[in-house]
């Protein structure tokens, strides 16, 4: 059975991407979703060898999600073929176009908390 990624997991990579390391509290805020959400999607990128859980060696009750080899490297992949996809698409576009699309996504995600 050949397993894929969800949206969310594709979420996560971001939220990766900018922390490295982060916890399920961190990811429950980032993607705005329910904590029995996020841990299933730890237990199944887990399961597929793209994070590994570390417990705090200060506090036990923390435990620390880090991507492995081949979570980086299933990253680096999708960051790849994203922006590939993206370029053949905004090379189509004025600069103005690319402006005006660039300030509509700024202003819904900064809408996201509100």
């Amino acid at each position: 059975m050949r397993k894929r990624l969800h949206s969310l997991n594709l979420s996560y990579f971001n939220l990766y991407s900018k922390a490295k390391k982060c916890n399920l509290k961190d990811i429950v805020n980032e993607l705005g979703t329910t904590t029995g959400a996020a841990s299933l999607l730890i237990d199944k990128m887990t399961k597929l060898d793209y994070v590994v859980r570390e417990r705090d060696t200060t506090d036990r009750r923390l435990i620390w999600l880090t991507f492995l080899e081949k979570g980086e490297n299933l990253y680096n992949q999708i960051t790849k073929k994203r922006n590939e996809v993206l370029e053949h698409y905004f090379s189509k576009w004025t600069e103005e176009e690319t402006q005006t699309f660039m300030n509509l996504l700024n202003k819904a995600f900064s809408e996201k908390g509100e």
